[in-house]
């Protein structure tokens, strides 16, 4: 769209999910075949950051040795990007970003003609499926929009059919892997992610910790729960997914970066409503959503989770601040963590149950 239709540049980011080092060098090799212009930064690999700083330490070092090398080696123009270890505690402070600064700084300057045995077989031959995928994707979207009546050669109707559409819509549709039951949006990834090994595995040790009879509970009840998130950020929504489907629990699509309206409509019918959100926007989310229910004449409880935080209407830093009693008063059912959902839940199915037997 902005390259060949509007006749611009587009430029990318990318690094946030990827955490073995073969598909992270992989995909820079292919940015830097297909972009015209050069790449923004590589963001950091801070999904395999934790509570132990010196063990996120060695996750920083790790990512960057990469990056670092995949520019010497076929530069793309990305900006290397060293994440501050405690990012996934708290917001860094100045000293902690500096620290991460001065570490990737003595990276580049240690690891000075390493580059000269770095062997990228593997590397290319990766990237060239990588490209070759991506382009039976983008032939398989142009020929789907076309048939379906989208004017492709029309910016904006191009612009929002993709947004209405959906990432999630597109890959079930048109991805280039083959269509496989039980496979991440019903097809085989071209290359599998990492993350949704992580995730699946997340589901698993969070379940252990679900008390035996809930989760008996919770399996033979049919409840329908609609998953959604307010924004970008999908692997809150993929986790519990996941979860729900190892409880055998009908999970409703309420998409990735949904509006209200939408995730109102897609909630008739449904016991509950589980809401991932992250980019600052959870209070003014849950009250418009509250409304486009109450429209609708919908009683249904909504769980949220992710990170809890709003950007206050009168900040004038941007930096969102905890909004999680707020949440509660407004009757939302908080989840600090993706374990907190089980006792609402059960209890949830006690008190459905008492109801559809007396509507018998």
């Amino acid at each position: 769209i902005v390259d060949e239709l509007i006749g611009g540049r587009v430029s990318h980011c990318y690094g946030h999910t990827f955490s073995r080092p073969l598909g992270r060098f992989a995909f820079q090799r292919a940015l830097a075949r297909v972009s015209k212009s050069p790449g923004t930064m590589v963001y950091g690999n801070t999904t395999s950051y934790g509570e132990n700083e010196a063990a996120s330490y060695a996750a920083l070092g790790a990512y960057l040795g990469v990056d670092i090398q995949a520019q010497r080696l076929m530069p793309s123009g990305h900006a290397v990007n060293p994440v501050p270890v405690t990012e996934a505690i708290r917001i860094p402070d100045i000293d902690e970003i500096v620290a991460a600064q001065i570490f990737c700084g003595e990276s580049v300057r240690r690891t000075e003609g390493v580059e000269q045995f770095t062997g990228t077989a593997a590397v290319d031959a990766l990237a060239d499926r990588l490209v070759d995928g991506a382009r039976r994707f983008k032939a398989s979207v142009l020929a789907g929009l076309t048939e379906a009546g989208i004017d492709i050669a029309d910016p904006f109707e191009m612009f929002l059919s993709l947004r209405r559409i959906g990432a999630k819509r597109l890959e079930e549709l048109y991805g280039p892997g083959r269509e496989e039951a039980g496979a991440p949006n019903g097809r085989r990834p071209v290359e599998p992610s990492p993350v949704l090994d992580e995730i699946s595995e997340r589901a698993a040790q969070a379940l252990t910790r679900l008390p035996a009879a809930q989760r008996s509970a919770i399996a033979a009840s049919d409840l329908r729960i609609v998953t959604a998130t307010t924004d970008v950020h999908e692997y809150g929504k993929r986790l519990l997914d996941d979860m729900l489907a190892q409880l055998g629990v009908t999970a409703l699509d309420g998409q990735v970066s949904t509006d209200p309206d939408r995730l109102a409509e897609v909630a008739r019918g449904a016991d509950a409503i589980f809401l991932s959100t992250y980019n600052g926007v959870a209070l003014s989310f849950l009250k418009s959503l509250k409304s486009e229910l109450a429209a609708r004449g919908l009683d249904v409880p909504v769980f949220i989770g992710g990170k809890l935080n709003q950007v206050p209407d009168t900040s004038n830093t941007s930096l969102p601040v905890d909004v999680g009693a707020e949440l509660g008063a407004e009757g939302a059912i908080v989840c600090r963590s993706v374990e907190d959902f089980y006792a609402p839940l059960a209890a949830l199915i006690e008190a459905k149950e008492p109801k559809e037997k007396t509507a018998q």
